[in-house]
């Protein structure tokens, strides 16, 4: 999974690793062009969500956190960091995420949901299909 470092400088969890981009959708946008509009401000990958539902949508106090699974095989060097937001990027697999949540470096997410994420990613029709 694409992770990325949280600027110190945000308001919420500074320099603290996070999923690849997020963000809240801006008045009359979809959900999916606020996670197209999000990921391309934040790490310069461009991807087209028209059409698509989200993968997982969980609901929140504030309203609904959807959540998009793609595939990226691009070079991290090639990457546009809006330094604002992310200090850095990297890769990581499922097992050193977990870890990461257990040393508090890594937003606290349950791991039920990052179990389901790369479920999604690596069996797209176990989830997808149904």
């Amino acid at each position: 999974m694409l992770i990325q470092l949280r600027s110190e400088n945000k308001a919420d969890w500074p320099g603290v690793w996070d999923l690849s981009a997020g963000g809240s959708v801006l008045a009359g946008e979809t959900s999916g062009q606020g996670a197209s509009r999000e990921l391309f401000e934040e790490v310069g990958i461009e991807h087209d969500f028209t059409g698509r539902r989200p993968d997982v949508v969980i609901s929140i106090r504030q309203g609904f956190f959807d959540v998009y699974v793609i595939e990226w095989d691009g070079d991290l060097l090639s990457l546009n960091l809006q330094t604002e937001e992310v200090a850095d990027v990297r890769w990581v697999t499922q097992s050193q995420l977990i870890t990461m949540i257990d040393e508090r470096s890594f937003y606290p997410y349950p791991r039920s949901l990052i179990d389901l994420i790369f479920t999604i990613h690596d069996q797209p029709e176990s989830v997808r299909g149904i």
